[in-house]
């Protein structure tokens, strides 16, 4: 009995000192995780190139971005569909299907590009383009990014005719109210997050005046820009993301990132030099950053990792035959997601 007792308490010291390993390891393993996300932070910004949801809002020009079943059954969205002037536009607000289905497709799209660039739990702080209003952004992280995005996105609409907005997803709280700058059609997007270290961190959104404005709308936005970012608290780490659709050839003729050299890394100035762009104009065959992050320099702790600066095209959804940003088309290929792709980088702990 005596030997037997021994054999138990030697199989229950072992087990006891299994099961402590176990949990230690699992805490530990924790821990380096949560250490790790103290230390770094990811951004990535998207253009993901009209994100709409399928129902008419009759304050914005979202007429093709509904279901042809619907158009075909209300004559005001008939009829304004073939007042407009450019064929291709009017073609598109006529025919388009833009079903539930439709919608769907390309929401699962987007979100291959999200988690696959980011090992399947996103960026933290993500700036996305094009999204038609909260209830799409909302219905993006609900159903498909809730486990990754606790918080619920930002978005105010702004005054842009067709209804495409800005939006952030932020891994880290809210620090205080969200502001719009109506600096444009689309505005800025300002938001502070407060990290886990409880350092705040200042994200401004921008999509700035297209390729088919002339370029004093793009330089005066950045004007604009400028003067917010004047007023902003050094003391925060800042961020700046979006599109802001400045050619390749704007800028080499006009250095449109002048007035912000000195207090900014601009991604694609200081980084990502074996990258050939974000968006590409096939009748020009020019590739472009359309797309920029900026990161505020000498923050006394957090540093960008000029290394980190990269274009994701990764996701099966993104490049076509010929290697280039693939449109939706109404996921009617098996590629396609949108005309953009994103931009990422990281910031670390110094």
């Amino acid at each position: 009995m005596t030997y037997l007792k021994s054999k138990i308490f030697k199989f229950e010291y072992f087990f006891l000192f299994l099961l402590i390993f176990l949990i230690s390891k699992s805490i530990y393993s924790s821990y380096e995780q949560n250490n790790k996300s103290k230390k770094t932070i990811s951004v990535m910004t998207y253009n993901l190139e009209n994100l709409f949801d399928t129902i008419d809002d009759p304050k914005k020009n979202d007429e093709a971005y509904l279901p042809k079943a619907f158009k075909n059954r209300n004559p005001k969205i008939l009829k304004k569909c073939q007042a407009i002037k450019d064929y291709r536009w009017r073609g598109e607000c006529l025919n388009l299907d833009w079903s539930e289905k439709a919608m769907t497709s390309k929401m699962n799209r987007i979100i291959d590009v999200i988690l696959k660039s980011h090992n399947w739990i996103g960026p933290d702080i993500l700036i996305l383009q094009e999204v038609e209003n909260l209830n799409t952004a909302e219905t993006l992280r609900t159903k498909y990014l809730k486990k990754y995005y606790p918080y619920e996105a930002i978005l105010i609409e702004g005054i842009d005719d067709r209804g495409i907005d800005l939006a952030i997803l932020s891994k880290f709280p809210v620090n205080k109210k969200p502001i719009l700058h109506p600096i444009t059609a689309r505005g800025i997007l300002e938001a502070e997050f407060r990290h886990t270290d409880q350092s705040l961190i200042s994200v401004f959104a921008v999509h700035f005046p297209s390729q088919r404005s002339p370029y004093h709308k793009r330089k005066s936005a950045l004007e604009k820009l400028n003067q917010i970012l004047s007023k902003t608290s050094k003391t925060n780490l800042i961020i700046v993301a979006g599109d802001m659709n400045i050619s390749h050839e704007e800028l080499k003729k006009q250095d449109p990132f002048k007035d912000f050299k000195n207090q900014f890394y601009i991604s694609h100035l200081d980084g990502c030099h074996q990258c050939l762009g974000t968006h590409y104009y096939a009748p020009k065959k020019s590739w472009s950053f359309l797309d920029v992050i900026m990161v505020s320099k000498n923050h006394y702790f957090w540093k960008l990792n000029l290394e980190s600066i990269s274009i994701f095209n990764q996701s099966l959804y993104q490049t076509n035959k010929t290697g280039l940003p693939e449109k939706f088309n109404l996921g009617k290929k098996q590629t396609g997601v949108s005309d953009h792709w994103p931009l990422k980088l990281e910031i670390f702990k110094n």
